[in-house]
């Protein structure tokens, strides 16, 4: 009787029950740590050098540095991880990120040549471990096709949301008011003791050199290949296989705009006052303008991993795009797809809408890259120049 009293409880609270799972919250909660620093290391390094030299330019160049770094490094780290096992990859590199945001810090304060303060945010960039994508290679691993895969990669949205509310605030106060290499170095500790207890846990750690499950139901790519990456949506948008490795890396690249018509950005990504708190707060990706009802696009071939409510994202859609890559499609008032349709570049996967966290009708469109947010603007800029700025793409 204590069981089933006991499972009815677990089944009222997904949440408790996803973490009731053997290592569960101490990996979840080791990750939290370990990944503050995806909202607060730009920002920190921003106020570090501008605080020191004064140079917004340069520090702007240097926080890019960092940004560019991780965009290339972070991917490739992943696969390491896949291979090798998250364990043998997130030590070293756990102490390469020290190491170079010493340097990073080091040399702000020691006003060096601006290339040792680009080499040392870029070489800090690269080496800061991809916590994301591997706390969902974790739940892979351990739901595997369970309907609560989908429970806890919720979980992990709102931690990230949480993140990024919590860690831009936190950085500017100490980098202000405590000393200009406060946010940084707070953000380096955060990093080096939340991924050091992340890899300490070897129960809960992905077998190596095995492929993470289907897309469908792993989420974003944890950091690996996967089947995605060599197949793309058939006729009538189920997984046919594309002919040429080079078209399918197009086709599943989100290059096209969500939206019809013209671009009307509400809100772009980055620091901005929340509308709910007013306070300085991160935001993740685009907001596009238009009514409701207007149908919103796929920006590149994948397959779907998340339709239905997230908590402040409202009704959304995630789709997986290979290689890392993926893309979310927030406060929708209708989702016209499921979870493991194979999803062609341009197809309408939804209507626009306000649900969840929402002051009007809009979309809250993501690009991720291994699960950590990244600016959607790089890619739909690449997107028009590669279409001639084309209207129609």
């Amino acid at each position: 009787m204590t069981q089933v009293r006991e499972q009815g409880q677990r089944q009222g609270n997904p949440y408790l029950n996803v973490l009731s799972r053997p290592g569960a919250l101490r990996f979840s909660a080791a990750a939290f740590v370990g990944r503050m620093p995806m909202s607060m290391f730009g920002l920190g390094t921003l106020l570090l050098i501008a605080s020191v030299t004064g140079r917004y330019g340069l520090a702007g160049f240097v926080a890019a540095a960092g940004s560019v770094g991780y965009a290339v490094c972070a991917p490739q780290a992943a696969r390491l991880a896949d291979r090798f096992g998250q364990r043998r990859v997130l030590r070293p590199l756990t102490v390469l990120f020290a190491a170079a945001t010493a340097g990073l810090i080091g040399s702000a304060l020691g006003r060096a040549p601006v290339w040792a303060m680009v080499v040392t945010g870029g070489l800090a960039g690269a080496a800061m471990p991809s916590i994301g994508s591997m706390v969902r290679a974790r739940w892979s691993a351990l739901l595997g096709d369970s309907p609560l895969l989908h429970t806890a990669f919720a979980l992990e949205s709102v931690a990230d949301e949480t993140i990024f509310v919590i860690g831009p605030a936190l950085v500017t106060v100490l980098a202000t008011e405590v000393y200009p290499a406060a946010g940084v170095a707070v953000a380096m500790v955060a990093c080096v003791t939340g991924t050091l207890l992340f890899a300490a846990q070897r129960g809960t750690e992905p077998p190596a050199g095995r492929a993470q499950p289907h897309a469908g139901a792993a989420g974003p790519l944890a950091g690996t290949a996967g089947p995605q990456a060599a197949a793309g949506p058939g006729r009538g948008g189920r997984g046919a296989r594309l002919p040429a490795p080079g078209l399918v890396t197009l086709v599943t690249v989100p290059l096209r705009k969500p939206v019809n018509g013209e671009i009307d950005l509400s809100s772009t990504f980055g620091v901005r006052v929340d509308p709910f708190l007013h306070v300085a707060a991160m935001h993740t990706g685009l907001d596009f303008r238009g009514d409701a009802g207007d149908p919103i696009h796929a920006t590149a071939a994948g397959t779907v991993v998340g339709a239905g409510w997230s908590g402040g994202y409202g009704r959304m859609v995630e789709i997986d795009h290979g290689n890392g890559l993926s893309t979310r499609y927030g406060h929708l008032s209708q989702i016209d797809v499921k979870v493991g349709d194979e999803i062609r570049i341009g197809q309408v996967i939804g209507r626009m809408g306000s649900t969840g966290r929402s002051t009007g009708p809009h979309l809250h469109y993501e690009t991720r890259i291994d699960g950590d947010p990244v600016d959607p603007q790089k890619f739909l800029h690449a997107g028009a120049r590669l279409a001639g700025a084309s209207s129609d793409w």
